[in-house]
């Protein structure tokens, strides 16, 4: 439940006991250390990330493809936040590759990480990619990740200068979404406020900051997005002509990536 509802600090702990200590199959442990690597990516223990996919991928073998597509979508997405864009590449063409041969369950989403991974080296193929996520979460009939593929289409529309596409996506996501609200994504929020700021709307702007700041007070917030809601406080502040302050917050976001091992989130 935790997990559906995005609350993955509080699902992390109970995951990581059972992928380690339960006594299952070689396919339900490959699942449980696929979640885990998803948890821990949004928590952002990257090194528990990489060690659970890993792990996931290893006793997938043949038999666990959902998990091992989840896992290797994972780690596109992690690569993708370390520069790293050999490895980006390689474990999203895996995730993709997977996904479509096999359609996982959407639950597992793992066309949504691949999309995301490859935002930074191709925002056109990442575009392509989450658009077969979300065809195949439609085919499958589970509504719920289908509002998480909305949010992967904004975020690479805007990374791709489609703002227009960016955000009819995010409004499409948003209503979809509206039981949904612990799903929601401050970062795509961010996004979407420097878009608006950058078409001269502040006051839209300003009010999606308030609403992203009260989101992120919530229990079930995933604190990495704090990263992306700076960066849009100091585009305001800058654009209100407090050069000095946004520029001293944007250098703290950028230390505080570097610290997490998140040394691509600069571009």
């Amino acid at each position: 439940a935790d997990l559906l509802r995005g609350r993955s600090a509080q699902a992390l702990p109970p995951l990581l006991a059972a992928a380690e200590h339960a006594d299952v199959s070689d396919e339900t442990r490959a699942q449980l250390w696929s979640e885990v690597a998803s948890s821990s990516l949004w928590t952002l223990d990257f090194a528990l990330c990489e060690r659970a996919a890993a792990t996931a991928i290893e006793l997938a073998g043949d038999t666990a493809p959902t998990a091992a597509a989840l896992a290797h979508g994972l780690l596109a997405r992690r690569h993708s936040f370390g520069g790293d864009l050999g490895a980006t590449t390689r474990h999203a063409r895996a995730a993709a590759d997977l996904a479509r041969r096999f359609q996982p369950s959407a639950r597992s989403v793992p066309m949504f990480y691949a999309g995301l991974g490859l935002m930074w080296l191709d925002p056109g193929l990442a575009l392509d990619v989450l658009h077969q996520g979300l065809r195949l979460a439609e085919q499958q009939g589970l509504s719920w990740s289908q509002p998480v593929y909305y949010q992967g289409l904004a975020s690479a529309a805007f990374d791709h200068g489609r703002w227009d596409d960016a955000l009819v996506y995010y409004d499409t996501g948003r209503r979809v979404s509206e039981e949904l609200t612990e799903l929601s994504e401050p970062s795509i929020d961010a996004f979407m406020g420097i878009l608006h700021l950058w078409r001269g709307d502040d006051a839209t702007a300003a009010a999606i900051l308030d609403a992203a700041l009260l989101e992120m007070q919530q229990p079930y917030a995933r604190q990495g997005s704090l990263l992306y809601v700076s960066w849009l406080i100091a585009h305001l502040r800058a654009h209100a002509g407090a050069t000095g302050e946004a520029g001293a917050m944007v250098l703290e976001a950028f230390e505080l990536a570097l610290r997490l091992g998140a040394t691509g989130l600069e571009s």
